[in-house]
């Protein structure tokens, strides 16, 4: 009995190591080694998350499509009354000068007739802005339209945290679950130790095999990391035991990661501007100039027909085309100033954080864990397997080292 006293502190410590040791290892693994290392021949080893990025990265962009928003969501938000306002000095200076350009090509007979005067200028002009008032936000409708089937979400977020830029899946992965991983570590160290206990059990019983280390190795290995990872969601809600209220590390801090995951998918999405400029490079300039050409012919000859009838009347031959091409030709002289304003505005007004955040904090704690789980659920056998492999090599080291002491 005074050897197992002297024995018992040992064997708690070891199992507690062993727990500990086993999780951050394990732990370690999921990140580590980036690059494939060969052991033996063909066998090698490389890091559960790099090897399976596009996997990962795809669970990610998955989450956010689903359960978060989609691009249209995100054009939904802009404001296109404030954008207008905004650009409202450019649209003048597009204007003028189109209506400018339309005046000075006119016979001087017809100038000097005064069918085209101050007052039907400003007329025409006023019309003008009004029709660009009602098309700022159908062409914001239009983006937010189009945007979904001319940039994949999902594929955007897959580039992003794939290939070169795998470091960043890491830190993602870090920044949203890094302290469950460091919980998994510490459960490891304190479950071991009470396994530890149950071996100091056996002991007082009489079982003394040796072979009883690296079994129990495997088993502490195996068992704190599974109930480490249990306890990362169960028990999803609070459980007041009298002494001690017990409820899992993600449930517990579903408010704090929804801040946190919120902050990390407005920081790896993609910017409004960037957005625009995928479209753009896509093929929507050309749809946006012919939607925007089909709107202003439509104006010219609905709106501005009285003026038109009176122009020919005078022998003046007028081109509802040609007009609407001098306006479009003008507009892409500014289109560049236009565009950062536009991109400025519109980042300024898209609150990601905000999306994201509010969709977390109120959603089922139930749904909220498959979220979460759906990030690590297919490697956490792997970490309650490589818990077991290398409890049972600690264990056969102690077995060896008693072995060898005895």
């Amino acid at each position: 009995m005074s050897s197992l006293l002297i024995v018992a502190p040992l064997i708690v410590v070891i199992c507690a190591f062993i727990g500990w040791i086993t999780n951050v290892v394990a732990v370690k693994m999921i990140f580590r080694p980036v690059e494939r290392i060969r052991i033996l021949g063909p066998l090698g080893w490389q890091g559960v998350l790099p090897r399976h990025a596009p996997r990962f990265a795809r669970d990610v962009a998955n989450m956010i499509a689903e359960e978060f928003f989609t691009l249209r969501d995100l054009a939904g938000q802009v404001d296109a009354a404030h954008i207008h306002g905004k650009l409202a000095p450019l649209l003048h200076r597009t204007i003028d000068a189109g209506i400018a350009r339309f005046t000075d090509e006119l016979p001087e007979e017809v100038k000097e007739s005064g069918i085209v005067s101050e007052g039907v200028v400003a007329v025409v002009k006023k019309q003008f802005l009004d029709e660009v008032d009602r098309l700022v936000p159908e062409i914001r409708d239009l983006v937010a339209q189009r945007m979904d089937s001319l940039v994949d979400l999902r594929d955007e977020v897959v580039k992003n945290l794939t290939g070169a830029n795998v470091a960043r899946l890491e830190e993602l992965m870090l920044t949203v679950v890094g302290k469950e991983f460091r919980w998994i570590e510490y459960y490891g160290g304190i479950l071991g130790a009470a396994f530890g206990l149950v071996q100091v059990g056996l002991l007082s019983l009489g079982v003394t095999t040796l072979w009883l280390n690296p079994v129990i190795g495997a088993v502490v290995g195996l068992a704190t990391n599974w109930i480490a990872i249990v306890m990362l969601f169960a028990p999803r809600h609070p459980l007041d035991l009298g002494v001690v209220t017990l409820q899992g590390v993600f449930p517990g801090r579903q408010r704090e990661i929804a801040v946190t995951l919120a902050r990390v998918v407005d920081r790896e999405m993609m910017k409004f501007g960037e957005l625009l400029d995928l479209m753009l490079a896509r093929g929507f300039g050309d749809e946006l100039r012919r939607f925007v050409a089909g709107r202003l012919n439509g104006f010219i000859k609905e709106r501005l027909q009285m003026l038109l009838t009176i122009l020919a009347a005078a022998d003046v031959e007028v081109s509802v085309e040609r007009i609407t091409d001098d306006i479009l030709e003008l507009a892409a002289a500014e289109l560049p100033g236009m565009l950062a304003e536009v991109k400025e505005l519109a980042e300024s007004q898209i609150d990601v954080i905000g999306l994201v955040q509010s969709s977390l904090e109120d959603m089922d704690k139930m749904r909220f864990e498959q979220i979460l789980r759906g990030l690590v659920k297919q490697d956490e056998p792997i970490l309650i397997g490589y818990g077991g492999l290398l409890g049972g090599i600690i264990g056969l080291v102690q077995m060896a080292l008693v072995a060898v002491l005895s």
